[in-house]
């Protein structure tokens, strides 16, 4: 299922774009639906002349300064000097303009006041608006800023949530690597012997093989699975891999699970059954392998143990990958859900895999 975070993104370019369509078209509306008069356009453009350089500062800052300055290493510098110069250059434009403004003559007001009077209480109007606009410019830089973070972590959220989906989906091809040509290869030569010393029984490990591959290749390539069919991958995989043991090797397979629509993600347990055969089955001495599966309340409780041999300073192989990989896809699909234990006790090595809510 893919994440639905853009569609947060989305909402909130559309509301900002109405907002700043209502900033510019609303106040023009406004005086004309109340009676004060007629002139759309004149109404437009004095409030254009009020508030278009607050939405224009915020426009700059949330569509370019804030993506492309001050989330970039090495250009921070950039979004703070753009912005301190286009403050300085507004409130210079402003002061100029009010340095060129003349006083109306006198009489000119309800009440007359001396020429110091107003210029002293002009001066003072003015140092009051223009530190209210600087603390406005600075209010919309924040606004800005703010919404760009939010966007900028839901980029990051967005783009976590396809690593970890891409991260599951390599996970299940490693996987389903398991099965791999060498595998095949001497599967596939045990039930050519087998034809030779029991046709039955050849024709039925083909029959087995032929599920299992069915099953890897058209029903693990969705999120969940059902158990049931889960319980008969494994029971056909271990049935083959029986046949490369010969009359040293014991094999107990005991799957109980109750009937229903229990869920479980595909392939889950391959890798330990898998472990098992390649470490705990020797040819040449007495060895064993049990697994199990069964129900524990809501749980599921799958446990493989397996005879233990000395291992040779050469051998490579065991190096915990496996293991490692199993970690990474548990804490993927069932976060809090699981319980996975494993090593050596006494003569035997054993793994077990805890599932909570499964059957809930």
């Amino acid at each position: 299922m893919k994440p639905q975070t853009y569609n947060t993104k989305l909402f909130i370019n559309i509301v900002l774009t109405l907002f700043v369509l209502w900033i510019i078209f609303v106040p023009g509306l406004l005086p004309i639906l109340m009676g004060y008069g007629g002139d759309f356009m004149g109404h437009a453009a004095r409030s254009l002349r009020m508030f278009g350089p607050v939405v224009g500062l915020f426009l700059l800052n949330y569509i370019f300064l804030c993506p492309k300055c001050l989330f970039v290493k090495g250009k921070r510098k950039w979004f703070y000097i753009v912005n301190i110069v286009l403050i300085a250059a507004w409130r210079a434009w402003s002061i100029n303009k009010a340095l060129s403004f003349t006083p109306p003559p006198m009489g000119g007001f309800p009440h007359e006041m001396p020429d110091t009077d107003f210029l002293s209480h002009f001066k003072i109007a003015f140092i009051y608006q223009s530190l209210l606009r600087v603390l406005l410019n600075i209010c919309v830089i924040c606004l800005a800023v703010g919404l760009s973070y939010i966007i900028r972590s839901i980029d990051i959220n967005h783009q976590y949530e396809v690593q970890k989906r891409n991260a599951a989906e390599a996970e299940l091809s490693w996987l389903k690597n398991q099965l791999n040509p060498h595998f095949l290869f001497n599967t596939l030569n045990n039930i050519s012997s087998l034809t030779v010393i029991d046709g039955d029984k050849a024709q039925e490990s083909i029959a087995q093989l032929s599920d299992l591959l069915r099953y890897v290749l058209y029903e693990t390539d969705k999120d969940m699975v059902p158990l049931s069919g889960e319980v008969e991958f494994m029971k056909d995989y271990i049935d083959l891999m029986k046949l490369r043991c010969n009359g040293k090797a014991t094999v107990n397979v005991t799957m109980v699970i109750p009937s229903g629509n229990a869920q479980i993600a595909p392939l889950l347990f391959i890798s330990l059954i898998e472990n098992a055969f390649k470490h705990g089955v020797n040819s040449r001495m007495d060895s064993f392998l049990d697994v199990s599966m069964r129900a524990d309340g809501a749980d599921l409780v799958f446990e493989c143990s397996n005879s233990m041999f000395e291992k040779q300073k050469t051998d490579m192989a065991g190096s915990g990958i496996g293991i490692q990989n199993m970690h990474k896809r548990l804490e993927l699909i069932y976060p809090g859900r699981y319980e996975f234990n494993y090593g050596p006790q006494e003569d035997r090595y054993c793994s077990t895999l805890r599932i909570r809510n499964i059957f809930a």
